[in-house]
């Protein structure tokens, strides 16, 4: 839950962004608008509410009770951005929630044009990803890449795919670093990683690979 700055003795001012993005070459231009407030001592917004109207008037969209808390970076985007996220040939938007932690996740909400129905649709699969990990779209091979780590001992890369429309982890990767035996002197630790690597197979993820590497632990 993030920490609503209307109810505190922060100085607050209203806050909105506003931008024009063409999703398809079938569709008219939309204008998202983003509102909530800037938080002046710290620079920062809290977004509430996320409005997209197409600027034919033929269109209008809503969502409310967004709960954002973000350094004010820029204004010329400020954690608004636009990609195909389910590589459909039509423009989805998402929205930064908040900093993440160690774990270098950054957390995301997710909008996706659905054609069909018409409208954006809220992913909650994408952004439970984004929630433990940083996301990005593999454009040459029509996958998600999701990057995490656990403290300092291991990282984990997994890969997904669209399957009948839902979201599908189809490979992960991991590295586990380790300390080895101590050398002849007693002294040194030798640093290696443990890598394991498990597929999709039959509708299960298998471990398929599991080696040790020389590595520097981070």
């Amino acid at each position: 839950m993030g920490y609503n700055f209307i109810d505190s003795d922060y100085i607050v001012e209203p806050f909105t962004f506003t931008t024009t993005q063409k999703i398809h070459d079938g569709l008219p231009d939309f204008e998202f608008r983003i509102e909530g407030v800037k938080v002046l001592e710290y620079n920062s917004i809290q977004v509430n509410r996320l409005i997209i109207i197409a600027v034919d008037g033929s269109f209008y969209q809503e969502f409310d009770g967004l709960d954002t808390r973000n350094h004010l970076v820029t204004v010329d985007s400020p954690g608004l951005s636009f990609d195909d996220w389910n590589f459909d040939g039509y423009m989805d938007v998402s929205l930064w929630k908040y900093v993440g932690g160690t774990g270098n996740n950054v957390p995301h909400y997710y909008w996706l044009w659905d054609n069909e129905a018409g409208k954006f649709v809220e992913n909650k699969d994408l952004e439970c990803i984004s929630d433990y990990s940083t996301l990005e779209i593999d454009k040459e091979n029509n996958r998600l890449i999701s990057s995490s780590r656990d403290g300092a001992w291991m990282t984990q890369t997994e890969y997904y795919t669209y399957q009948d429309g839902q979201i599908v982890l189809v490979r992960k990767e991991e590295k586990h670093f380790m300390l080895d035996q101590r050398d002849d002197w007693g002294d040194d630790y030798a640093d290696l990683a443990l890598i394991i690597i498990s597929d999709l197979i039959d509708g299960e993820l298998t471990v398929t690979q599991e080696y040790y590497v020389d590595a520097d632990i981070p």
